[in-house]
């Protein structure tokens, strides 16, 4: 796998920045939706969860146990978006 992201991964990850989320800070599920109209074009939002899993298994982010609905930043994607 590269570390490159794709359109919509690289999107999407606009919504941390919108939101001033830094390392191990989250995303509410509202501001997750309000991500993926905002910032997804129309073919992106189809596959919005597939984009966001795809953050998670490239390490760009990640969910707790306990609040999987919840999208929180690693320190990977800090880096990416505040560099």
């Amino acid at each position: 796998m590269t570390n490159q992201l794709t359109r919509g991964e690289k999107a999407f990850m606009k919504t941390f920045k919108h939101f001033n989320v830094t390392c191990d800070r989250s995303l509410l599920p509202n501001q997750i939706l309000m991500g993926k109209d905002e910032f997804l074009i129309p073919p992106d939002r189809e596959k919005s969860d597939d984009i966001i899993q795809s953050l998670v298994d490239s390490g760009y982010a990640y969910r707790k146990e306990e609040k999987p609905y919840y999208l929180y930043l690693s320190k990977k994607g800090e880096e990416y978006l505040y560099r």
